[in-house]
Parts: structure tokens; C-alpha cells; sequence
């Protein structure tokens, strides 16, 4: 028997013991919770995975984020990726790399673009993208990378800015917290200072206590830091401030309340638990990939190395025709997390885009990268710009609910007729419960500089969706929305566009609301076929003022039953790019955001 079947025996006898014990590999959980807005958002993948995100839970996911972009000199952009692909010989040396493009020794590459390309992390556009993406996907709070003893100052107080508005606005956005290894105890006494006491800061967020993460849901809790209590450097004020969890690397001997960042035996021991001591809390890591063999990923992209990419699962890397698209080593390590059952899961990671080119040696080979190296060999979840897109992220929103074990849902809504010729007052009637909120203040403009000699500038946003609500009655669907300020022309193109989704394929979306420009009162019903073409099928009443909008559609021309309740998923966008769905991510705005949908019915 070979070391993969081995292997593979092995993890199948060890998930039968816990699933001797718990009862089942992945317990039974529902809990289905009525919210008065949102509910949860829904979709399926470029893959065709089911996607809905979670509802409130005891259980906590953090994510490991990296503000290090454009704080190492911004030189480049070297897409490594990219590199490998147009010249493979260039992993053979020195003087072919630096030949075909790549970076010299001691400075940062990028695996791949990143979807908002190779921006700086303290561009507020960008922050702002990446608030509403991990507060959609439930994420209770994330963890500052600041191991290598830089506490990217102006970054942290960027995002601090965009974290704050959206709490203000009543969002659940993840909370902070911070990771410190090299000089941890000088790191520490130095993030305290710059953030959590701070007279400045607290003058300008009054209630900028309320944003650091605690593991302890007591009301005198003290905030969590990630650092080496033992550092002598350490003054006893920040000691008293923070209640310190221990920095656990994974190849280190397990420490007494440590937080991990990473296992690298996870299918070969259970002790990758971590209790922690004050509450008692269950702690356990889930990543994308680990270099768990050579300790370089270079060596598992290039030369040899035997580390779990990507792609590794039950036992062995898939090299299956893209296999990487899947996110089999994080779905594995996430499948183990649930059989395990802790109370937090602690996520590596998100905007890991770059990594420093190390020393050449004989043994790592001439092209050397520890934490991440191309698409196959790295770990970071946030949406690309290359072949992995948003399934990564998808992945994350899809495990975020399964290990939460809950979803939202809204009111069950009794059937109201609209009079489109009528008020809008209408959409006030309390039997409307489907109602829809989206994040504001994301039409701004985009305005700063990215790597080497890029600079980034967008403002393609518009129209500024605030609120929705859906009705029905036995003919028809009603549909309203809202905008913060008055609406834009509707001859101006991707104009107030309504996608519906009622047969949940992978196609995205089935049917296409006011594609194009409404004229006397009218607006164009399409279907879209598997192939992204448009075709009309009826013709919807429309009617807009100021800064509120609403439709009428028939049932009929959606293929729908009549005196049936009509079940289905939508998404408002203006000044979209159509076809392409990612734009709902990088353009104008989207409602929700992203890939994701809402859920009526």
C-alpha cells in the first residue's frame, strides 16, 4: 500500500471516530432565524455551489488580513504567475529570472493580480470593497497581520475610518485585533499606543472601543492581542490593557492558550484544539494551503516540494485539469473543523497577495518564496483577477454558514397589489415585509496609487442604492428601490437594472429587468439564455421620480404560475458592465454586493 492510500485510510478512520462520537461528520444545526431586513444572501458559484450566508451564532470566524501592500516599497507589480507561464525556465536561475521580469533579492512578488489590481492596502476604495465583502460573509472579527513588527499605521487608521462608518450605520462589521511575533512585546506596547489609546482617535471615533475584538463576551472583557507575554519589553500598562493569547507558529511544540494561525498536520493528529483558558472557547485554524513540507512554497511550485497546495486532498495534490479552481485543501481543512466542532475558526487568509523573494540556496533552489509563490502554491481568499475569480471567497461565505449552522430569513409577506400609476407611499403598507437594505456611501470614487507606476481611478459610481422591498399578488411582482440622492438619467446606459434568479443554475442570472432605457412607461422583460444572450419576453410597467423607483411584472412573462408564491433571488446594479458579472464587484453599484443575491420567498 502506497504512502497517499495510506494516508487516505488513515483520515477515513479517524473521521469515523468522530463521527462515532458526535453523531455525525457534520451535525445537524438548523436554525433558521426571522430578521426584519436582508435575510441571507444567496447564490451559486462559477461552479455551481449552492452559496448562502450565515445568521447569528455563539460560534466566531476570524480571518487573518495583511495591511503589508504597498508598505514594501510598491516596486513591481512581479506577477509571478504571469512570469512562469511566459518563460518556464525562468525558476531555472538567477540570471533567468531577472530576465524574464522578476524581482531581485529581498523584494516582494505578487502570486497573482488581485481582482481591484495591485493596489495598496491603505487605499480607502478598496477597504471599503473589503469591509462589505467580509461583513457579508459573517465574519465576526479580523486579525492584522503584524508579525514582522511594522504596524502599518496609516493603513490601520484608513480602514478603521471605513469599519467605523459602516458600524455607525448599524452593520455587524467584523471586528479587530492584532498578531505580533518579531518584538512582540515592542510591537504591542506600540500598537496600543498608535490605536486603543490613542486621545485622538478616540476624540474622533467615540466609540472606537467598541470595534476591537474580544474573546470574552463579558462586559468588562479586555481587548484580544496576539503576542509573547514572556517579552520583557513588554510594559505592564499595555499588559493590563489587552488579554494577550499566545503566538503559535505550526511547526512550534503547542503552547498553553496559544492562537494558531496555521496547522500543518491537520489530517494526522487531533491536536490542533486550542482551549482557550478564560472561557474555555474551543479555538482551531483552517487555511488554503500550507507549506507544511519544504517550508517554501517555491519548492512545492517548482523544484519538487511535497506542501499541501491548493489542490492537495485526501492525501495527495489533484493535478486534475483545474483542480485549483476548487479549493479542495480548504474545503478538506474546513470539513475537518466541523467534524471537530470548536467554537471559533481562525481563517488564513485574506489580501496575502505578496510574498519577499528570499536568499537563493542549493537546497530551496534559485527562486526562493516562503509564504506564498503563484496561483497553485498560495492562501489568501480575496477575489483575483486571474483564473480562481470570487470561488474562494464563495467557499468562505458557503463553510462561514455550514460551521455557523444558522441563516435568516425575512417575514413571511402576505399579497399586496400595487397601482404602478399610484403613490409611492404604497411601498409604506406594513404588510410588506420583504424589505432590503443595502450599504451606502459606496459610490465614491476611486482615486489612488497601486504598484510601481499604476494609479487607479474609478468613478463609475452613480446611483447610490439604499433600499429595497418586493410584494407580490396572485398576477403579478412588485418591485421598489431607493437611491440616497436623485436618480441619474435613465437614458445613461446599465441603468437600474434588475437581475433575477428562479432556477439557481450557475448561469447567474435567468431573466433581465430594464435593461435598456424605459420608455413611456415601459420597460423591457429579457430572458438570458445559458450563453449570456439576451432575448425579450414581455414588457414590464415601470415608473421612477426623484430618487425612488418601482416595477410591475407579470408573473406569466417570468414563467411563473399564477396564485403561486413565487420564490427567487434579485440583485439591483447600475452602471454595471454587461456580461460580466464580476463587475458587480468593481463598478458602479450592486445590491447586494458582489455575486451575492437576495431571497424572496
Amino acid at each position: 500500500m502506497n504512502t497517499v492510500m495510506l494516508y487516505q485510510k488513515f483520515t477515513a478512520i479517524i473521521i469515523s471516530i468522530i463521527t462515532f462520537f458526535t453523531g455525525t461528520l457534520f451535525p445537524a444545526k438548523a436554525d433558521t432565524q426571522v430578521v426584519n431586513e436582508n435575510g441571507s444572501l444567496v447564490t451559486v458559484d462559477s461552479l455551481g455551489r449552492a452559496v448562502v450566508s450565515a445568521g447569528k451564532s455563539e460560534k466566531q470566524v476570524g480571518i487573518f488580513y495583511f495591511m503589508v501592500l504597498g508598505e514594501d516599497g510598491g516596486n513591481g507589480p512581479y506577477n509571478v504567475t504571469e512570469i512562469v507561464a511566459n518563460n518556464p525556465n525562468a525558476v531555472l536561475s538567477e540570471e533567468n529570472w531577472l530576465a524574464a521580469g522578476g524581482c531581485s533579492v529581498w523584494n516582494n512578488a505578487h502570486w497573482g493580480e488581485p481582482l481591484f489590481g495591485y493596489y495598496y492596502a491603505k487605499d480607502p476604495w478598496v477597504l471599503r470593497k473589503h469591509c462589505q465583502m467580509l461583513t457579508d460573509a459573517k465574519f465576526d472579527f479580523i486579525v492584522f497581520d503584524t508579525t514582522n513588527s511594522l504596524i502599518f499605521e496609516d493603513g490601520i487608521e484608513n480602514l478603521i475610518s471605513v469599519w467605523y462608518e459602516y458600524m455607525e450605520d448599524g452593520r455587524d462589521v467584523p471586528k479587530l485585533a492584532f498578531y505580533t511575533n518579531y518584538l512582540s512585546g515592542d510591537t504591542m506596547n506600540r500598537i496600543y499606543d498608535a490605536f486603543y489609546n490613542n486621545a485622538e482617535l478616540k476624540v474622533k471615533y467615540p466609540k472606537l472601543d467598541e470595534l476591537w475584538f474580544r474573546i470574552d463576551d463579558k462586559k468588562d472583557a479586555k481587548p484580544m492581542i496576539i503576542g509573547d507575554t514572556e517579552d520583557t519589553a513588554l510594559r505592564e500598562d499595555v499588559r493590563n490593557a489587552f488579554y494577550i493569547k499566545t503566538n503559535q507558529w505550526p511547526y512550534e511544540k503547542k503552547k498553553k492558550n496559544a492562537f494558531p494561525w496555521m496547522e500543518f498536520d491537520r489530517l494526522l493528529t487531533l491536536d490542533c484544539i486550542y482551549r482557550d483558558k478564560a472561557t474555555g472557547k474551543k479555538i482551531m485554524s483552517v487555511s488554503a494551503a500550507q507549506h507544511n513540507d519544504t517550508g517554501n512554497f517555491s519548492e512545492a511550485a517548482w523544484y519538487g516540494g511535497d506542501d499541501h497546495t491548493r489542490s492537495w486532498h485526501d492525501g495527495a495534490r489533484d493535478t486534475s485539469e483545474n483542480a485549483v479552481l476548487y479549493g479542495y485543501n480548504l474545503q478538506e481543512q474546513w470539513d475537518y473543523a466541523n467534524a471537530l466542532d470548536p467554537d471559533i475558526v481562525f481563517v488564513t487568509g485574506w489580501n496575502e497577495w505578496v510574498a519577499m523573494r528570499c536568499e537563493p540556496s542549493e537546497e530551496q533552489g534559485p527562486i526562493v518564496f516562503v509564504d506564498n509563490c503563484d496561483t497553485e502554491c498560495s492562501r489568501d481568499c480575496e477575489p483575483s483577477a486571474g483564473i480562481l475569480g470570487d470561488n474562494y471567497y464563495m467557499e468562505l461565505v458557503s463553510n462561514v454558514q455550514k460551521f455557523k449552522g444558522s441563516t435568516t430569513t425575512l417575514p413571511k409577506s402576505e399579497n399586496v397589489t400595487i397601482d404602478i400609476d399610484g403613490s409611492f407611499s404604497q411601498w409604506q403598507n406594513s404588510k410588506i415585509t420583504s424589505v432590503y437594505r443595502d450599504y451606502t456611501n459606496d459610490t465614491v470614487d476611486r482615486d489612488f496609487r497601486g504598484y510601481g507606476e499604476l494609479y487607479y481611478t474609478d468613478n463609475s459610481g452613480r446611483n447610490d442604492i439604499a433600499n429595497m422591498k418586493v410584494c407580490q399578488d396572485k398576477d403579478n411582482l412588485y418591485f421598489y428601490v431607493d437611491t440616497v440622492n436623485t436618480l441619474s438619467d435613465s437614458n445613461g446606459g446599465a441603468w437600474m437594472t434588475l437581475f433575477l434568479n428562479l432556477n439557481g443554475t450557475e448561469s447567474g442570472y435567468d431573466f433581465c429587468i430594464n435593461r435598456n432605457a424605459p420608455e413611456n412607461g415601459k420597460t423591457t422583460v429579457e430572458t438570458i439564455s445559458e450563453d449570456g444572450k439576451y432575448s425579450k419576453c414581455g414588457e414590464a410597467e415601470i415608473r421612477f421620480e426623484g430618487n425612488k423607483l418601482m416595477i410591475k411584472v407579470s408573473k406569466a412573462d417570468l414563467g411563473l404560475s399564477q396564485n403561486t408564491s413565487a420564490e427567487f433571488s434579485f440583485k439591483w446594479a447600475d452602471n454595471y458592465i454587461d456580461g460580466d458579472i464580476m463587475s458587480f464587484y468593481t463598478k458602479g453599484d450592486a445590491a447586494p454586493y458582489g455575486r451575492l443575491n437576495y431571497a424572496f420567498g
